[in-house]
């Protein structure tokens, strides 16, 4: 490797510097004045940068010369986005766009795994409530047979009693005796029988 002493008294060859150049062109002093003031108006920071990232290059996009390729069938999205194209609002592009998005967006294999064991336990738990629901209603019909039974059994024996009564009053008046239960107890039985039949209808 030639030095720069050894360099400057033989003519220029393959490898050669033809020219020096200064420090100046390499390193700049730091800028003072009108100098900074340019810099410092088009300094851009790292949080501009990574915002305008997000943003749509509006130059370099050309709807007229989108090129669609038919594939037997016009799908439902390429005409939407052809109209908008043509005359839509660019707020309604954008809108339309982002719906196509989540529309294809497909959960990866974990998530499906959530999923399906979340809906395999709301369809447990539903089914759990059914049929816990179904207990309900059987138990809560098997109790009302049971009332009924008992009420029905209530009435036939009372009213067996109150024919007893009628019978043995006929009796006690065509023999001319006194009625042999009482006037107490038959208004008493007649009462309790009244209520039952009120309840039972």
């Amino acid at each position: 490797m030639l030095s720069r002493s050894d360099d400057e008294g033989q003519e220029p060859g393959e490898g050669a510097f033809t020219a020096q150049r200064g420090r100046d062109c390499y390193f700049a002093a730091p800028a003072t004045g009108r100098r900074r003031e340019e810099f410092e108006a088009a300094a851009v920071s790292g949080e501009v940068v990574v915002r305008w990232s997000g943003l749509r290059a509006w130059a370099l996009e050309r709807p007229w010369r989108v090129r669609v390729v038919r594939t037997g069938t016009v799908s439902r999205v390429v005409s939407k986005e052809l109209a908008a194209a043509a005359g839509g609002g660019e707020g309604e592009r954008e809108r339309e766009r982002e719906e196509e998005r989540k529309r294809r967006t497909k959960p990866n294999k974990k998530r499906r795994v959530v999923l399906r064991m979340r809906e395999r336990a709301l369809a447990e738990k539903r089914e759990k409530e059914r049929v816990a629901r179904e207990r309900e209603k059987e138990e809560a019909a098997r109790r009302e047979e049971e009332y009924a039974e008992k009420r029905t059994a209530r009435n036939r024996e009372r009213k067996i009693k109150r024919r007893e009564r009628e019978r043995r009053k006929k009796a006690a008046a065509a023999a001319g005796m006194p009625d042999p239960g009482g006037e107490e107890s038959g208004s008493e039985d007649e009462g309790a029988g009244k209520g039952d039949e009120a309840m039972e209808a």
